[in-house]
């Protein structure tokens, strides 16, 4: 990353919060996070790896909306972000659907994909207050391994109930 130290800072919170949209939404979903990190490398600002499965129309559309999610987590600290940066995710989303459906079945993919789209904004909704957390721990630790995340989501999770308590929203 360059730029200024703020420039950093903000660009490496923009980037947990979308690593964190993306594995919240997948384990929700059920897949098995193997990795999140907020460390640029090959290509990209960070990553969030998925155990992966047979390519089963199930697995493929979990794996799009978790896709999805990162971009939805991030739009929550950067009202109006429209996904630059997370174009990656965007073209893998849509090659997904293009060999679900093929080329001829364009409206049939669009409307997978608003379908998918809202299915990630309602994750994302959900598990806001997790996601905050878990974004900061990607910024202090910068990568967690499958056991970190599990045991780092687990603490958020605690965190939260436990703050929605003492404020009686619970």
């Amino acid at each position: 990353m360059v730029g200024r130290p703020a420039e950093r800072n903000a660009q490496l919170l923009a980037t947990a919060y979308h690593e964190a949209g993306h594995a919240i939404a997948g384990d929700a979903l059920g897949l098995t996070v193997m990795e999140v990190s907020v460390a640029a490398g090959q290509g990209s600002l960070g990553r969030c790896c998925f155990l992966e499965t047979p390519d089963t129309d199930e697995f493929l559309e979990k794996r799009q909306i978790a896709k999805l999610a990162g971009a939805e987590a991030q739009r929550h600290i950067m009202p109006g972000y429209d996904g630059v940066g997370a174009s990656s995710d965007m073209l893998s989303a849509v090659d997904g659907q293009a060999r679900r459906y093929g080329i001829a079945d364009l409206h049939v993919a669009e409307a997978q994909m608003a379908e998918w789209s809202e299915r990630a904004r309602a994750l994302v909704q959900a598990n806001l207050e997790v996601i905050h957390v878990l974004a900061r721990v990607l910024v202090e630790r910068g990568t967690l391994g499958g056991e970190q995340f599990h045991m780092a989501l687990n603490e958020a999770r605690a965190r939260v109930a436990e703050d929605r308590r003492l404020l009686g929203l619970d």
